[in-house]
């Protein structure tokens, strides 16, 4: 899998969700809460 995250500031002490939904149903089939902390971002074109 590859994920293309937006050009932006992140808040590392705020959760953020990764939501997979099936195709065929529209039923939510996984939900993970994670932290993004990024050691850069915004500069270098990530």
């Amino acid at each position: 899998m590859r994920f293309t995250f937006k050009n932006k500031r992140y808040d590392k002490n705020k959760q953020y969700y990764l939501v997979v939904y099936d195709d065929a149903t529209g039923i939510e089939a996984s939900h993970h809460s994670f932290i993004m902390d990024l050691a850069f971002a915004d500069d270098f074109n990530f």
